[in-house]
């Protein structure tokens, strides 16, 4: 499994573990994908995301899953 798709499966994880199963926020699930593909290339990745879009759980789900 690559980086980017094993940090997406945390993400899912964490968001279906949530009281209520949590809420489905694509924008979320992209963002992930990006910023673990920016940590498994070595590169550097600028976001930008309105509020309530995910932004500190799509940061931190690749980092769990094993980023650098």
């Amino acid at each position: 499994m690559d980086a980017p798709h094993e940090a997406v499966e945390a993400l899912r994880g964490v968001v279906s573990a949530m009281p209520g199963g949590g809420e489905s926020r694509p924008g979320q699930f992209e963002m992930c994908e990006a910023v673990a593909s920016a940590l498994d290339q070595d590169r550097h990745l600028v976001v930008a995301a309105g509020t309530g879009t995910g932004k500190s759980m799509a940061y931190l789900a690749p980092l769990a899953a094993g980023g650098k």
